[in-house]
């Protein structure tokens, strides 16, 4: 879905675009549906089971992110709940992914 910005348009969204329908424009009227829709099944390996991302991953890599894990943030309680550290582990793990060259580094978390 795309969208050709004119004049006409940019009229009508300075009236208002009714709420229910806010998030939709916003994806279409910033191009964010199309690259999302061009990046199918890509999009930034959050689709990927735990385990396919593991194995897709540098071994080293894993281990490196699992040893910082419960170190990240140790002063705020919640960085050390199951939960924060699985989303933290995901992102961390995705980011590694997708930018290979850079990898996992430490300060990263």
């Amino acid at each position: 879905v795309a969208m050709v910005r004119s004049r006409k348009l940019l009229g009508l969204i300075r009236k208002g675009i009714p709420r229910d329908l806010r998030g939709r424009m916003w994806m279409i009227s910033t191009g964010a549906a199309m690259d999302q829709r061009n990046k199918g099944k890509k999009c930034f390996g959050l689709r990927l089971s735990p385990s396919d991302l593991c194995s897709r991953l540098n071994p080293l890599l894993v281990g490196e992110i699992e040893r910082d894990l419960k170190r990240a943030l140790p002063e705020l309680p919640f960085y050390q709940t199951t939960k924060a550290i699985a989303s933290l582990r995901r992102v961390l793990q995705v980011f590694a992914l997708h930018h290979p060259s850079i990898g996992y580094c430490q300060s990263i978390n």
